[in-house]
């Protein structure tokens, strides 16, 4: 769990190249081989609208492609923020709307850029929630 932490850390030193004009220069920037990053999507932390760990699954996966790492990223919801991976009809029925999932063009985004997203089956289970509610119905997808 601790190397997760550190190839975290280590990535989003690298994501945006200091300039001497931006007032911080790092003297020794580091670029990953690979990185392995897990995000813990337990509860709702918001810019705004947009979900912080959303920005900055997007922000790493684009940094890292960028640095040339082999990467792979896995992002967990579970507990208050277990809605946001539900299908338009259910999130609908969940969040008593008829806007149909907010999230859903960033998360669909996200998939294609090779970001796994995965549901915490207990928190399914808690709501009710069947594979078919998923955005991700499984495996990663």
């Amino acid at each position: 769990m601790r190397w997760l932490l550190i190839a975290f850390l280590l990535a989003f030193a690298t994501l945006a190249p200091a300039r001497a004009e931006d007032g911080l220069v790092i003297n020794v920037p580091v670029v990953l081989k690979e990185a392995k990053v897990v995000f813990n999507m337990d509860h709702l932390a918001f810019d705004g609208d947009t979900p912080f760990g959303l920005d900055y699954m997007r922000i790493l996966a684009e940094g890292l492609t960028g640095d040339k790492t082999d990467w792979q990223i896995v992002s967990i919801f579970h507990g208050a923020a277990g809605y946001m991976l539900l299908v338009d009809a259910k999130y609908n029925e969940v969040r008593n709307t008829s806007t149909g999932n907010p999230y859903k063009g960033s998360i669909t985004a996200l998939q294609k850029a090779g970001v796994r997203f995965e549901e915490c089956g207990e928190t399914a289970k808690l709501n009710g929630w069947t594979n078919a509610d998923l955005l991700c119905r499984g495996r990663g997808e």
